[in-house]
């Protein structure tokens, strides 16, 4: 019997697929690293496995971030997720957003990290939501 401790599953929905490839250099050894080039690739994957977290790209073509982010909470109230149960959900963005938006996305969001994310930046984050690298 394999007592290994199993790997937390990470999300990451970002349509750079330079950006794909540091997050998965940063967190590839502590975490099951899974992507999605877009929102509506990350709908779907949502449906098949929800992640313990998930980094997500404000600024995407087609569907963008704050929809997907929409989405996801829309689904956890329709399936009566309770609020500690819900996934934890990072947002990322290359530029930054007046106070006021950034507001509204962390009452949906648990975390906000402006591009280029650092390892330290992205450790101290993940390290407050219970997620330790």
């Amino acid at each position: 019997m394999d007592t290994t401790p199993q790997k937390k599953t990470i999300l990451i929905v970002e349509d750079q697929p330079l950006n794909v490839q540091h997050l998965n250099e940063m967190l590839g050894d502590e975490f099951d690293i899974r992507y999605a080039t877009s929102g509506e690739k990350a709908i779907a994957m949502i449906h098949q496995m929800m992640p313990d977290l998930i980094l997500l790209d404000i600024l995407m073509p087609g569907l963008d971030g704050r929809h997907v982010l929409q989405y996801i909470r829309d689904h956890e109230r329709k399936m009566k997720v309770a609020a500690q149960d819900r996934v934890k959900i990072v947002m990322t963005s290359a530029m930054g957003f007046p106070q006021g938006n950034v507001k509204a996305l962390h009452s949906q969001c648990d975390a906000y990290i402006t591009k280029p994310v650092t390892k330290e930046k992205l450790a101290e984050v993940l390290n407050t939501l219970g997620f330790h690298i």
